[in-house]
């Protein structure tokens, strides 16, 4: 392993002229015609303060971002769960979730929540807010 105190640039390449397009990047884990492929972490280093992480697309000048998808994988069996979960806080506030739609000059992006389909039955839909010790919530329209 390289230790380096600078930032660490993995670079796809620009692209050059009006049409030229910058180059593409993939990271993806080993193989496996047996068992299952390998992991794939991404994240900070534990530390007394930690650095943020960021997955987004570029802004666009002129024409349209990039999209953004977090997926799992089709499966002949169970498919893994997708859980996007803010962490806990031992001596202050937890960590929020924020989902919203942007907005546009037309018209706003559009947000949809939806539970799975099933022959037998359709997945449950849960929305609730968490409890208190001091019986108190905050209540919000």
């Amino acid at each position: 392993m390289v230790r380096v105190d600078q930032p660490v640039l993995l670079s796809g390449g620009a692209g050059v002229g009006r049409s030229g397009r910058g180059g593409d990047i993939g990271v993806m884990s080993g193989r496996s015609d047996a068992l299952s492929s390998g992991s794939f972490t991404a994240g900070t280093a534990d530390g007394q303060q930690t650095g943020g992480v960021s997955l987004r697309s570029g802004a666009a000048g002129a024409a349209t971002s990039g999209r953004v998808l977090v997926s799992t994988g089709d499966a002949s069996s169970e498919v893994g769960g997708l859980s996007l979960v803010a962490g806990s806080s031992a001596s202050s506030v937890g960590g929020h979730v924020m989902v919203g739609s942007g907005a546009g000059e037309v018209n706003g992006g559009s947000m949809g929540l939806s539970s799975g389909f099933g022959q037998f039955a359709g997945g449950p839909l849960f929305i609730r807010s968490g409890g208190s010790n001091m019986g108190a919530t905050n209540q919000s329209a």
